[in-house]
Parts: C-alpha cells; sequence; structure tokens
C-alpha cells in the first residue's frame, strides 16, 4: 500500500464557495428599502456569500386579505438562484417605523392590538398575539406562503419571525411584553404544519424572554424536540458584550449546544452601520482589528455557527473588512481538507481494492447534508468514474482526523496504463448537482472541480497457466 502526504497541496487562503454555508446578505431588511446592493457586483464579489435573506412584514405580501404580492420576492429570487444563491425567509408582524407590518385589514376583521409608542417605535400597531382572529389570518398566510417555497431546493431556512419586534421574539424594544408558552406556541405549531420541508429556524430571544420566565425550559425543549433550529440576532449589540464578554456576546450558548450537533445554526451581528457608527464602536480598525473581529470569530466558533450575516451594506463592509471576510467565509460551517489518501500503487483490470483517505474539517461545524464522492481514473484518452452515494461526510467534526474507506472497482475492459485518480465532493438534489470545493491547491484542480491526488499503475493481472492432469 502507498501512502501519500496531501498536506503539501493545501491551500488555506483560497476563499471556497460551497453550498450551505458562508455569508448572507439582508437583501430586505426593516422592510423592503434596507440593504438592496446599488450593483449586482456588491454582492456577486463578496467572498463566501451563500445566500440572500429576505425579512419583510406581512402586510407587503399581503396587502388585501388572500390577495398575495409574490412578485415582489419572486423577482428576486429568479434573478439571484439563476446567479446560483439560495435564499431565506423571515415574514414579520410587528416593526418599527413601519405602522402596519401585519396587514390593517386583520385590524379592521376584529382582531385586538394597540398602537405603541417608545424610543423606536412611533405608532406602530402591535396585534393580540394570541386573537383567534389573528392566529387564523396567519395560518392562511403561511399556507398560502409555503404552497409557493416550502422545500425549495434554493431554500435554506425559514425564519419564524410572527412575535415580537422584527420577528425576533421579544418585545424588548417597547413594554418587555411576555406570553404564556400555549400563546406562542400556536404560532410555532402554524409554522411547523406548513413548513414539512424547509428549515425552521426561530431567534434564541423567544425562549428566552418571548415566553414568561416559568415557561422558559417548557419552550425551549419544544423548540429543540421539534427540530427548530436557533439564531442569534444580537452579536456585538454593545449590552451583550459588556455583560458576556467571556462568550463573545453570546447570551445563550447552551441553546446552541443542543442543536448543533444536527441542524445548522445562524449568526447576525447587529447592523454594520450602528457597530461602526457609535461613539464607542463595537467594531474598528482595519478588518475589525481593534474591535470586533475577535468576537465575532469566538462567537461563531461558540455557535458552531454555519451562516453568517455582516448585516449591512456589502460594498462597505468588504471594503473595510477584505480579509476578516474572506477567512470566516471558510471558517463558517465546513471547510474540508484531505490529510492524506492511502491505496495500492498497482492494480489490474477487474479488481476490487479500498482507498483510504483521512478528512479534516477545518470550519466550526459539520455540514448536515450529504454529499457524495466521485473517484475518477483518468489516463487523458480514457475516463471511468464511480460514485460513492454517501461519503460520510456528516462525520467530520471540526478540528478531528476522520479516516474514511472506499472501495474502488477497475473496470475489466480498461487499458492498461498509467492513471490520474481524482476526488471529488458533490451534492445531489434530484437532477442539480452542485460541486463542493476541497481546500486544495489550484494546480491539482480540474475543470471539472476534481483533484488529482494520485498516481496509480493499471497492469494486465498475469493468467495462471493451465496443467493438463491426464490419469495413467
Amino acid at each position: 500500500m502507498m501512502t501519500t502526504d496531501l498536506s503539501q497541496f493545501w491551500d488555506t487562503d483560497r476563499v471556497l464557495r460551497n453550498p450551505h454555508k458562508g455569508w448572507y446578505h439582508h437583501y430586505f431588511d426593516n422592510g423592503i428599502t434596507h440593504y438592496m446592493p446599488e450593483r449586482d457586483e456588491d454582492l456577486e464579489r463578496f467572498p463566501g456569500l451563500n445566500h440572500l435573506y429576505l425579512r419583510l412584514p406581512w402586510s407587503d405580501l399581503e396587502p388585501e386579505q388572500g390577495v398575495f404580492q409574490w412578485a415582489l420576492i419572486d423577482d428576486v429570487i429568479r434573478k439571484w438562484v439563476a446567479k446560483g444563491y439560495t435564499i431565506s425567509f423571515r415574514i414579520t408582524c410587528k416593526e418599527t417605523g413601519t405602522v402596519y407590518a401585519t396587514p390593517e385589514w386583520v385590524r379592521v376583521l376584529g382582531c385586538q392590538g394597540r398602537f405603541i409608542d417608545s424610543f423606536c417605535s412611533k405608532g406602530d400597531w402591535r396585534p393580540e398575539y394570541g386573537d383567534p382572529v389573528f392566529l387564523q389570518a396567519l395560518d392562511a398566510f403561511h399556507e398560502a406562503f409555503a404552497a409557493h417555497y416550502d422545500g425549495q431546493p434554493w431554500v435554506e431556512y425559514v425564519d419564524i419571525g410572527s412575535y415580537g419586534e422584527w420577528g425576533e421574539g421579544h418585545n424588548s424594544a417597547t413594554d418587555r411584553l411576555q406570553l404564556p408558552f400555549e400563546v406562542l406556541k400556536q404560532h410555532i405549531d402554524i409554522h411547523k404544519r406548513h413548513y414539512r420541508k424547509s428549515l425552521l429556524a426561530v431567534s434564541d430571544d423567544l425562549p428566552y424572554e418571548g415566553v414568561t420566565a416559568d415557561d422558559s425550559r417548557l419552550m425551549l425543549d419544544y423548540l429543540v424536540e421539534s427540530g427548530i433550529t436557533f439564531r442569534d440576532d444580537s452579536i456585538l449589540v454593545r449590552y451583550y458584550m459588556d455583560v458576556y464578554p467571556d462568550s463573545h456576546s453570546v447570551r445563550s450558548p447552551e441553546y446552541f449546544a443542543r442543536v448543533a450537533g444536527d441542524r445548522p445554526t445562524i449568526l447576525e451581528i447587529q447592523h454594520y452601520g450602528m457597530c461602526t457608527g457609535d461613539a464607542d464602536p463595537t467594531w474598528s480598525g482595519a478588518n475589525g482589528s481593534v474591535r470586533g473581529a475577535a468576537t465575532l470569530e469566538g462567537a461563531m466558533e461558540l455557535m458552531r455557527a454555519t451562516w453568517i450575516g455582516y448585516h449591512g451594506d456589502a460594498r462597505v463592509f468588504l471594503e473595510d473588512n477584505p480579509l476578516t471576510a474572506a477567512r470566516l467565509a471558510n471558517r463558517s460551517g465546513y471547510w474540508y481538507f484531505v490529510q492524506t489518501i492511502q491505496l495500492a500503487d498497482t492494480l489490474s483490470p477487474g479488481q476490487t481494492t479500498q482507498i483510504r483517505l483521512t478528512w479534516r474539517n477545518a470550519g466550526v461545524a459539520p455540514s448536515y447534508h450529504i454529499f457524495e464522492l466521485v473517484l475518477t481514473l483518468s489516463s487523458g484518452s480514457d475516463e471511468r468514474h464511480e460514485v460513492i452515494p454517501d461519503s460520510g461526510n456528516r462525520r467530520w467534526r471540526p478540528d478531528e482526523d476522520c479516516v474514511e474507506d472506499y472501495p474502488l472497482s477497475i473496470p475489466g475492459d480498461i487499458p492498461p496504463g498509467e492513471y490520474d485518480l481524482r476526488i471529488r465532493l458533490q451534492e445531489r438534489v434530484g437532477k442539480i448537482v452542485r460541486p463542493v470545493a476541497l481546500g486544495f491547491q489550484s494546480a491539482i484542480e480540474t475543470d471539472d472541480g476534481s483533484y488529482r491526488v494520485a498516481r496509480i499503475s493499471i497492469v494486465q493481472s498475469e493468467k495462471p497457466v493451465p496443467v493438463l492432469m491426464i490419469q495413467i
């Protein structure tokens, strides 16, 4: 057997754009006017940008009962999915600066509620979240929304955003209202009922301060048992940096510890403009070197975050932080390398052998999707492929060496000669195949996204000379 150390071919600086991980951009935020890029290239040049996050009020999509304005988001989806990006959603029922995030027609139907005045909410209407009229209308909306978008291959997740300020599951910006578990469970169940294929996510504020204190543990357990993941929308908020410095402004790391083993988690920083614009900024220096970047990276590691959001203007963030943007693009989620390969250096047609790869995940989280492994023998004029449906990648935990053995069948009709052995990871969803880039130098990468990892000889096996036995 021949063992080759492949770490000599690693490239830890090259930014890889891979499925189901990386940065995301708030395309709609606090309405439908914030953070849309001035130019497409502002997003296209952002390293490791995975998806667009569409966070907008319910009222923008259903201004009249039963009248849906899907074109508002469908135009965005068509344009950016065609460019290779994915989408996530949050539909909110209470915003600051929008009088009716919940459509006004819901109030006219008889839903109770009140207009809120606070330091950041000036006359915005908040529904009674347990009102039967509200819940019935909310249920009908999500039934229609899910019929269009649930389970689409380009949907990463759907946030449960029907409760609290900005859909974050709390009312800390107004009167700190808390509701009992049984009321908020109805919101959870509406989403569970209609989104049976897409991942559901919720702010970590919901079980912490959205419900009454006595119901916090009950809500937390229900969310975890329901397969819902968590997001933290408060990284780099001054209060959390001051109160939770040891956990990098993550208030509830134990929530993320409960789910990160089998579902992706999501990180969002405070609006980048607020991080940099305050008198005592939480982000400063080139690449956040004075303050901010270390906190963000520490939070990402602690949360095992698969997706990270800079929550602002893509061009401005990238101009300020090119090195941080590139480094965290790779480190978020999974980041795969191959440490060694072990196999026989001489094989014969018709033989089945074993290849042993030692994988290294240098990211902060596992992948939660199955990736195929494609093994290719190539002589230049002849190529043979073998597809292994499950590479075992979901077992590859952060900062662990993972050994995997794979069968390789040498076709009986393959001509003898010298062959490159190439490997390629890929995700297959129906007819869609997405390549998964590895941390190798481009020098060993081929046009189809595979990597030359070994050179082997295929020789014709010598057939034994038959012996004729004669009985005397």
